[in-house]
């Protein structure tokens, strides 16, 4: 919650204090002085009911940290583990969209290019048979004489 954002953090005090004061206790004191000290006081977000939360534009920041503490704080047993369930279905919808949009076969657009493209006529391009390509036998001189051939080239000046 240090990283917070100073707007972020407005919107998320204004929210709980719209929450009635049974909620509002078991959220620690620790959490509504951070929010509290991470406002900045020239730029007013004006919370006033439930409805205003739906129509005014809440940082996704913002519904991070609710979602936290309404999970940490606020929620009953229940309510924890239906969110749980909700959080890993939304996680594995991500990983299948994840998966399907990095798959090989999508990933180049195999099977649009596939579909895509026209039929085309099939050239072959044929190549001599006469042309055989072989390694070539180097063989390095021995020492002795690469100094014969060197006495002889001085010889020949």
């Amino acid at each position: 919650m240090n990283k917070m954002s100073s707007r972020a953090a407005i919107q998320l005090h204004e929210i709980i204090l719209l929450l009635p004061d049974e909620r509002k206790s078991k959220i620690p004191l620790s959490i509504i002085n951070l929010l509290e000290n991470k406002r900045i006081d020239t730029e007013e977000i004006n919370i006033k009911s439930a409805e205003h939360i739906n129509d005014s534009a809440i940082l996704d920041e913002t519904k991070k940290y609710l979602a936290y503490i309404f999970l940490n704080y606020l929620a009953t047993e229940d309510e924890r583990k239906e969110f749980n369930h909700i959080l890993t279905e939304n996680e594995l919808r991500h990983q299948i969209f994840l998966r399907n949009k990095y798959d090989i076969a999508n990933i180049f657009g195999v099977e649009e290019k596939a579909k895509n493209t026209l039929e085309i006529e099939e050239i072959s391009i044929e190549t001599p048979e006469e042309e055989v390509k072989t390694l070539i036998k180097y063989e390095e001189k021995k020492w002795w004489n690469k100094i014969l051939d060197k006495i002889k080239k001085i010889c020949r000046l």
